[in-house]
């Protein structure tokens, strides 16, 4: 596959998971809660994770920031 159309395909996910992001919500019930933020560029995120015995139940997010950050959350 050539590169510019990897690189297409890269950039479409990217948009995509920006203006529609999947999980963006607040996990009330969370067992673990960590938050990311990157003092260079302002990216702010935090990350909620559900597990249960061992295993994990559910993963949201919630923050801001550009749209890398935003889709790879």
């Amino acid at each position: 596959m050539p590169v510019s159309l990897i690189s297409d395909l890269y950039s479409e996910v990217i948009l995509e998971h920006y203006k529609q992001p999947h999980n963006r919500h607040e996990l009330p019930d969370a067992t673990l809660k960590e938050q990311g933020y990157n003092e260079s560029c302002g990216d702010d995120i935090v990350v909620y994770a559900k597990v249960i015995d061992d295993k994990i139940a559910d993963v949201t997010f919630t923050g801001r920031g550009c749209a890398i950050s935003q889709s790879s959350a």
